[in-house]
């Protein structure tokens, strides 16, 4: 990190200016904003610095009427070989809105483009101290960005927080480094395994990445001509948490019509989302040192029941004739990706989140977003929560495809929002969704509207009630990514009587394996099975049912059940045992093996 460092920059000082009626136009079609002719002529002459900061170009814009808050940007992800240019702001309309407002803006193009993080949080926070030694003092900092940049400014935040008032990432890469490349991986692996098993796909160590995509479409293409291939498509997409909706031109297909919402699931995939998983992947490899990305002790029965997805895969492979166990059981036996330790601690430090937010932040997502699945919100909520610093975080969503498609109205509600909390100290109600579009549509025709393609389409603001379905890898520096071995010693109450061991992991994707193994069992008896409150010699009433144990014909038997993190937190959170009963049945009847827990 560069915080405090001395800059060698090139600064260049453009004269004062104000928007013209040909900016007005360059916003429409460029960017597909427009803003009205009253709001550029109040606008306050800004001057505008742009230089370049060890390697990284930037751009300030300061108004006349500068009201002394400071507004950072971090933009989205640059692919290597594509033009990187300063940007201060998302899209004209926006940035004219705020510079008359008195916003100052300013952003950083990160001196390299790909998986920058690491450069972005250098250069960004360069940034802030040569807008402090050259343009002035900011009483407030907002950090804000779209995308890459959502994470980013989650990032700065959390590794700077003295610097910042508030951050507001948009459409952010929340689920963190590790869990969302996790994610690309659990989808890609699918799909090689299932659909394109001989087409030579290189999921992770990608040597051609150009190749490698060329082959990945080919593979996509032909895959989504049949049925089989379809359905295939469909459960790899649903383990990435890929919409089924594509683009805000068209209508949302109905939640059964499941064709539609798999042709979707394509479109995401061809267009979007397999550059990244089979070429782009290799550029992230190459900075993090090796493959930063596994699923050794991934079950993805249990990721599909948690996707939410499950009854439209299930459909998928019952009209393509193809059976979903016979599948799900080729991926248990498929050979399982182990990640490089030292990839895997770059990717942690660029970046994991650990829910330390001690200013206001407010994240903003679109319900369908198929590049970076809304899930990521909710993993994001998940460890802010954890670190009892929920107050501190909002949530608002706009139903609409695609990402980042926000309009520049629900943008800039959103803002003031954020502002309102840092200014009051209280937040306002964002649970009102009609107040939300109210305030929104109150703002104008010219800031609601969204570019479709080539085309400015008036659009109504679509803020609306949303709570996203469980991001499916959740790696966060909250809970160790692997929890010790437990193991606990199962007891009769009298020698002789069946006796085992209880062993607890916590497995990749944030949940608990409990394997009870117990011998000495009556052949083909069955036992229901309980963790209770208290202990085996203070017992207490049940806090968790487990599946039965049924004995073999030798008298033993094994039971391998799956806990999420709350469940599991809720049978430590005081002292524990495991009951064996009598009998599956009612009634039970009591204990003939225990084992104390905690």
């Amino acid at each position: 990190m560069m915080f405090g460092r001395t800059a060698l920059f090139a600064a260049r000082r453009h004269a004062p200016r104000r928007l013209s009626a040909l900016l007005l136009v360059l916003c429409l079609v460029f960017v597909g904003c427009l803003v009205t002719s009253g709001q550029a002529q109040a606008q306050s002459a800004v001057t505008t610095y742009t230089g370049t900061l060890n390697g990284a170009d930037y751009k300030i814009e300061v108004p006349a009427n500068w009201n002394r808050v400071l507004l950072l940007y971090s933009h989205g992800y640059v692919a290597p070989g594509s033009a990187n240019p300063a940007r201060d702001v998302g899209d004209p309309a926006t940035g004219a809105a705020l510079l008359a407002q008195g916003y100052a803006l300013a952003g950083s193009s990160y001196s390299t483009t790909g998986w920058a993080l690491e450069q972005a949080f250098q250069d960004q926070t360069a940034l802030l101290d040569y807008f402090e030694a050259n343009v002035g003092h900011p009483t407030r900092t907002i950090a804000w960005g779209h995308s890459l940049g959502g994470i980013i400014t989650a990032g700065l935040v959390q590794r700077n927080p003295e610097r910042f008032a508030g951050a507001l990432p948009m459409c952010g890469v929340l689920g963190g480094g590790v869990g969302t490349w996790n994610s690309a991986l659990d989808s890609a692996f699918v799909f090689k395994t299932l659909a394109a098993p001989n087409a030579g796909l290189e999921v992770v160590n990608i040597t051609n990445p150009t190749a490698n995509l060329q082959a990945a479409l080919q593979a996509l293409i032909a895959a989504q001509a049949t049925g089989e291939g379809r359905a295939r498509i469909g459960l790899s997409a649903a383990l990435a948490g890929a919409p089924g909706w594509f683009t805000a031109a068209t209508p949302e297909p109905a939640a059964t019509d499941y064709a539609a919402r798999e042709q979707n699931q394509y479109l995401w995939a061809r267009n979007v989302t397999f550059p990244f998983a089979f070429m782009l992947r290799a550029e992230l490899e190459q900075r993090a040192g090796g493959n930063p990305s596994w699923n050794t002790g991934v079950n993805y029965r249990l990721l599909l029941e948690r996707s939410g997805q499950k009854a439209m895969v299930e459909a998928l492979y019952q009209q393509a004739g193809l059976s979903l166990e016979t599948d799900l059981q080729a991926l248990d036996n498929a050979a399982r990706i182990a990640a490089n330790p030292q990839a895997v601690n770059y990717l942690t430090k660029y970046i994991a989140f650990n829910g330390h937010i001690g200013i206001p932040v407010l994240t903003l997502h679109t319900t369908d977003d198929g590049l970076v699945p809304v899930q990521g919100e909710q993993a994001y909520a998940s460890v802010v929560n954890a670190a009892g610093n929920g107050e501190w975080l909002r949530q608002l969503f706009v139903h609409r495809a695609g990402h980042c498609t926000f309009t520049p109205a629900e943008t800039l509600t959103a803002f003031q929002v954020l502002m309102r909390r840092i200014t009051t100290g209280q937040w306002d109600n964002t649970s009102n969704i009609a107040a939300l579009n109210a305030g929104a549509a109150a703002l104008g025709a010219q800031l609601n509207i969204l570019a479709q393609g080539n085309t400015i389409v008036p659009t109504a603001p679509a803020f609306t009630a949303f709570q996203p379905a469980p991001f499916l890898r959740p790696y966060d520096l909250a809970i160790p990514p692997l929890a010790p071995l437990y193991k606990a010693a199962i007891q009769p109450p009298q020698a002789g009587g069946p006796s085992g061991y209880l062993t607890v992991m916590r497995s990749v994707n944030g949940d608990y394996q409990v394997r009870v193994s117990v011998t000495g069992l009556a052949p083909g008896s069955a036992h229901a099975m309980h963790f209770h409150r208290g202990t085996c010699e203070l017992q207490g009433a049940v806090i968790q049912g487990l599946p039965s144990m049924v004995a073999g014909r030798d008298g033993s038997a094994t039971v391998t059940a799956w806990l999420s993190r709350a469940q599991w937190a809720a049978v430590v959170a005081d002292s524990t045992y495991i009951n064996i009963h009598q009998q599956a049945s009612a009634p039970i009847g009591g204990g003939i093996t225990c084992g104390n827990v905690r």
